[in-house]
């Protein structure tokens, strides 16, 4: 039967009781939470997210100031698991990230009205449990600063969303911001995860800003933009301090006034300058008073930080980001389809390039074509559960390298060639 997971405030209790009872009593299977209610949002309650096939929220002024009610429904939007809501009497507007959720309504306390509630909600579950809303990941809190947007064709991410998503809030009485960062080698997806996490998760926290962090030695420009430019923070000098050291303390200071804000820094080379002073004069990225994020290629060890390793894409994801792209027609062309993302070690940016030529050219080349290419190129299928981390970085240089050759081969034209190469 259809598993439902009910999210409500410890307020809401009786109700959410009597809902659960007669939702079950109409056949579903019900997740509610009634052992650590509102005391830990741990990986049990993520898991049950992640198994049910719809979460019903119970919506009321208890549950619009509850961070674990929060925690909840934002998880299962980013996984994008349907979301049915439940609107008590005198109840606050729902928040923006659900503005376009239809809600039923329960007109008061007493039986009948949670009754008539619940046959309005096994109406609309049994048309079809699992199939999601279409959510807006375009949304963002507040004075938030990401240039880049969210991709529609993303996939094979979500327990990685939800890993990270417990780092910073995996312990809701514990003080102090949350550290975490995106291990992996280049072009596995780290930064289309930051992005992601971002856009999905976004509304955890009060606003969300993007830091390029590649060169350590420009890390003061960028934090002092963030403070001048996109928060307009009122900068005036004192005795002893420049102009731009004075930035960064006011910086720090609007982060302990308002402390639910991330940072993410992409692209860090070496995480250990996180931890040492210069870059931002006497304090670190570390020590500003927000949530940080960042992504990197080299592992790292640092107090009170946590690693998530971002690997290659699972089979399945990885068949379905290329046949995003360019769908199989025939039985023939999905093993094709899937010895390609095989030969490409299901690397992200590899099936991004490769999928981009075979929707170009579906009318000339076929799966079996370009396997034929790959494997000319000395990328044949591959078992990479079989391959070392430095092996594998290896294959995904040659993936790229051949994806990128194809690429550069159907260009004819000297202008188009030259530009091809600007843009690298």
């Amino acid at each position: 039967m259809p598993r439902l997971f009910i999210s409500y405030a410890s307020r809401d209790r009786t109700v959410a009781r009597a809902i659960h009872r007669r939702l079950q009593q109409r056949g579903f299977d019900v997740w509610r939470d009634e052992r650590q209610i509102e005391r830990n949002w741990s990986r049990e309650i993520a898991q049950a997210l992640a198994d049910a096939d719809a979460v019903v929220v119970i919506w009321s002024s208890a549950a619009a100031g509850s961070r674990w009610v929060r925690n909840e429904w934002l998880t299962a939007r980013a996984l994008e698991k349907r979301l049915e809501v439940c609107v008590l009497p005198e109840s606050p507007t729902l928040p923006l990230a659900l503005h376009k959720l239809q809600t039923v309504h329960v007109r008061g306390r007493g039986s009948g009205h949670v009754d008539r509630a619940c046959q309005s909600l096994h109406r609309r579950l049994r048309r079809d449990p699992s199939r999601p809303h279409s959510y807006e990941f375009d949304l963002l809190p507040g004075p938030s600063s990401i240039p880049f947007r969210p991709d529609p064709l993303f996939t094979g991410r979500r327990s990685e969303i939800v890993e990270l998503y417990l780092a910073f809030v995996g312990n809701l009485n514990a003080l102090g911001a949350g550290r975490a960062g995106l291990v992996g080698m280049g072009g596995v997806g780290k930064t289309q995860l930051a992005i992601q996490f971002a856009y999905r998760m976004g509304f955890a926290f009060d606003a969300v800003y993007w830091i390029q962090g590649n060169d350590p030695s420009r890390w003061r420009k960028e934090f002092v933009a963030l403070a001048r430019d996109r928060l307009g923070l009122r900068v005036e000098p004192e005795a002893g301090e420049g102009d731009d050291e004075r930035a960064i303390a006011v910086l720090d200071a609007h982060f302990r006034k308002h402390p639910h804000q991330l940072v993410v820094m992409d692209n860090v080379a070496d995480p250990q300058q996180l931890n040492r002073e210069g870059p931002l004069f006497s304090m670190t990225p570390l020590s500003l008073s927000c949530d940080l994020q960042f992504t990197t290629r080299q592992m790292f060890d640092l107090p009170g930080v946590a690693a998530l390793d971002v690997g290659i894409l699972s089979p399945a994801a990885s068949m379905h980001l290329l046949s995003s792209y360019r769908a199989p027609r025939s039985n023939d062309d999905g093993k094709n389809a899937l010895a390609i993302c095989g030969a490409l070690g299901h690397l992200p940016l590899a099936l991004v390039l490769a999928g981009a030529y075979l929707r170009e050219y579906a009318a000339e080349v076929s799966f079996a074509t370009y396997l034929s290419e790959l494997r000319r190129n000395r990328l044949d299928a591959i078992d990479v559960g079989k391959l070392s981390p430095e092996h594998l970085a290896t294959r995904h240089d040659a993936a790229v390298r051949t994806t990128l050759r194809s690429q550069w081969d159907m260009l004819h034209d000297s202008t188009a060639r030259h530009l091809f190469c600007l843009a690298g």
